[in-house]
């Protein structure tokens, strides 16, 4: 039995935001919480007190004592780490809470979106920033969380990485890594699942109707990207933090008849990234209530899938090219 394994043994109720924060404002609870993950079996009091190395066993215990039920849980062969408290392992391990990358720049083998140029990403403490070398991208010169990404033009948006992806990784590999984690994070929103917490998410769909359908700026009327973005979808977690925003199409990728349709194509709807995948158009059958009409254009065929206000999807056909 290793530390991370458990009985299934449900933590105390009743745990709030507030006070788990609190729990872990403690080197030394931090340091038990770091040995059990260590452990490749449950502890002993004796045994991890010496871990810890604290010569104190009456503060020891009384630390331990706190976490446990919530991020720690006593077993008969000994201390074992509960779910919340691999959460806080693999926050620390993945670097996001300790760590800032090396700032790096190079081009990668990607073309831009908007004019199929050559790419350039940049490491960030966000993640990888995408620039084209030649348009002005999706955002040309944009402040991102009181970041400025750059001064020049070509700004396309980030893709959120911990440290840990950089290491023993290629800027290119790094590329890769951020797209597999994002397609994932798409198939999570199109199933209405916060990929943080897992708890419902909820969806707003938004229909600008005097979009600036040039590409490659953004739109002075609903401030998204301009050219085929007319409709984006609005999203939040019912539980925590998360929200997201973006394009409807989004919204379609983990179902099923877009799946089927990418790996038809011989595209892996994983580890694609987003030149890779066909291109796509929509339009907007109704406003009120709303429906839409998304195609993804093939080598041979176009699937059409539509879908109502709901995002539920209510028609799929397919298209000779």
């Amino acid at each position: 039995m290793s530390a991370f394994d458990t009985n299934d043994e449900a933590s105390e109720p009743g745990l709030s935001p507030e006070y788990a924060f609190a729990l872990l404002g403690n080197e030394v609870r931090i340091s038990i919480i770091h040995e059990l993950a260590k452990a490749e079996e449950p502890l002993g009091f004796n045994d991890l007190w010496h871990r810890v190395g604290i010569s104190d066993s009456g503060r020891f215990n009384y630390h331990l004592g706190e976490l446990e039920g919530h991020f720690v849980r006593k077993g008969a062969d000994g201390y074992v780490l509960l779910e919340a408290g691999r959460n806080v392992v693999h926050a620390v391990y993945s670097g996001m809470l300790t760590e800032y990358p090396e700032r790096r720049r190079e081009q990668i083998d990607q073309p831009c979106l908007l004019c199929e140029e050559p790419i350039e990403i940049e490491v960030t403490h966000q993640g990888l920033a995408r620039f084209c070398t030649v348009c002005s991208g999706a955002y040309g010169s944009r402040v991102v969380e009181g970041e400025r990404m750059t001064a020049e033009r070509g700004y396309s948006g980030t893709m959120s990485l911990p440290p840990a992806a950089f290491e023993g990784r290629t800027l290119s590999d790094a590329y890769r890594t951020g797209q597999i984690i994002l397609n994932l994070r798409m198939m999570h929103r199109a199933r209405s699942i916060c990929h943080h917490c897992a708890a419902p998410l909820e969806h707003e769909v938004e229909v600008c109707e005097d979009h600036d359908m040039e590409p490659g700026g953004i739109c002075g009327s609903c401030g998204v990207l301009s050219g085929p973005y007319q409709v984006s979808v609005r999203s939040r977690c019912v539980n925590c933090t998360l929200r997201m925003g973006g394009d409807l199409g989004f919204m379609l990728y983990g179902r099923s008849s877009w799946m089927a349709y990418l790996l038809e194509q011989g595209i892996n709807p994983v580890t694609a990234t987003a030149a890779e995948r066909p291109d796509w158009s929509h339009e907007v059958l109704t406003t009120d209530p709303f429906t839409g009409a998304f195609r993804w254009h093939g080598e041979a065929d176009t699937i059409r899938i539509t879908v109502d206000e709901a995002l539920d999807v209510i028609d799929v056909t397919r298209e000779r090219a």
